[in-house]
């Protein structure tokens, strides 16, 4: 179910939504969805945890989430397994630089924390025309990926069903046992989509992380001629 968060500039509280009662301790936990901000501004949300579904006086925060800027949905994962206290509400509630905008919030689910956890914080370390080296973390500090590339963006529920069917738009697929990729032969001045997913062995795979996007730099003319 779609959930939207609308603040208006004159209203200085804060919003939030708080989940049904949870039975299960919440350290066993894990919490998907996808968030959308259709503000240009950056918005942010925070997840925490409530002993009541009103006390937002006394909400734990678990995590933080800033939304990158892509004016579209992307799919976020917070797990609960370092929280110590005993609430059972898990809430989202905006930030206090939540100015004004609307956020929407879809496909909440709350399951157990996934042995094979998908990679986080992936980032462009250097770019040129032809190469680029990205890096992400893997949780737990080791393992093996799965390093996908694409001149498209794929709805990370079809990556593997790309991979299979030979989409033309993946330029490449590899493993690697490492947290960093030099990635060759690249086009200049041309977009390319990077999702990685963990392989843990026993063939347990993790989900496909949200995408990473860089642009190659232009080709430099050596002169300019009339």
């Amino acid at each position: 179910k779609l959930v939207q968060f609308n603040k208006g500039k004159d209203n200085s509280d804060q919003v939030f939504m708080s989940l049904p009662r949870m039975a299960e301790p919440l350290k066993k936990l894990q919490l998907s969805f996808r968030f959308y901000c259709a503000s240009t501004i950056g918005n942010s949300i925070a997840i925490g945890v409530m002993k009541t579904p009103f006390d937002t006086a006394n909400i734990e925060i678990v995590s933080v989430i800033k939304h990158p800027l892509v004016q579209e949905f992307a799919e976020f994962i917070v797990t609960f397994d370092k929280y110590e206290g005993d609430g059972e509400y898990i809430t989202f509630i905006t930030s206090r630089d939540y100015v004004s905008g609307v956020m929407y919030i879809d496909d909440i689910c709350v399951d157990y924390i996934k042995t094979c956890r998908r990679p986080e914080n992936l980032e462009l370390k250097e770019v040129s025309t032809d190469c680029a080296t990205v890096a992400w973390k893997i949780p737990g500090g080791e393992g093996t990926s799965q390093v996908l590339v694409s001149t498209e963006k794929i709805a990370t529920n079809m990556l593997d069903t790309a991979i299979l069917n030979g989409s033309s738009a993946i330029v490449s697929v590899q493993q690697v046992e490492a947290d960093t990729l030099k990635l060759s032969n690249l086009t200049p001045n041309t977009k390319y989509y990077v999702y990685v997913k963990n392989l843990c062995g026993s063939e347990e795979t993790s989900s496909w992380s949200n995408y990473l996007l860089f642009r190659t730099n232009c080709v430099e003319l050596d002169s300019y001629q009339m």
